[in-house]
């Protein structure tokens, strides 16, 4: 298997993921400010932009946020909301930070461990990148577009894609 090959679609994998994730991390961030906020106003804006768009508010910070304020718990897709958040939170951070395995790599599944763990010894933790991961991570996105409100990216994606397919 050609090495560019598999470096290619590693990167395939990381610019969707990494890109679409941080869409899902601004429309949370946009649903907790229409939380604390639901009026927009100067004090809306504030918050949104000082305190949950800033680099010290992580996007593990505001899936603990929304964790944590009761009204959230209470709703019937909660378990779920907070699954695929976590979900997107661990395949992205995976994708930013793991290295690419080109020996265990191969041209349907992308193979990436995290460098952090492997010392030689033990077995390293590894992802696997293929069509299912992708299918997955999609499936999650569309829940989580969708419950924030965010249907017109959602429409705006299919849109793309079916374009996409067409040429």
């Amino acid at each position: 298997m050609d090495k560019k090959i598999i470096r290619e679609k590693l990167s395939w994998f990381r610019g969707i993921i990494i890109s679409d994730a941080t869409v899902i991390e601004r429309a949370l961030g946009w649903r907790l400010r229409t939380y604390f906020f639901p009026r927009t106003n100067q004090q809306a804006s504030d918050f949104l932009y000082y305190i949950i768009e800033t680099s010290h508010f992580s996007f593990d910070k505001k899936i603990s946020l929304y964790e944590q304020i009761p009204y959230f718990k209470k709703l019937k897709q909660y378990s779920k909301i907070k699954n695929s958040l976590r979900f997107i939170q661990l395949l992205r951070n995976a994708l930013a930070h793991w290295d690419l395995d080109e020996k265990m790599s191969n041209e349907n599944e992308i193979v990436i461990y995290n460098p952090a763990n492997f010392k030689g010894w033990g077995k390293a933790q590894r992802l696997k990148l293929n069509n299912e991961t992708m299918k997955r991570f999609q499936e999650h996105e569309r829940i989580l577009l969708k419950v924030f409100g965010w249907e017109r990216t959602l429409r705006e994606k299919k849109e793309f894609s079916a374009k996409e397919q067409n040429l």
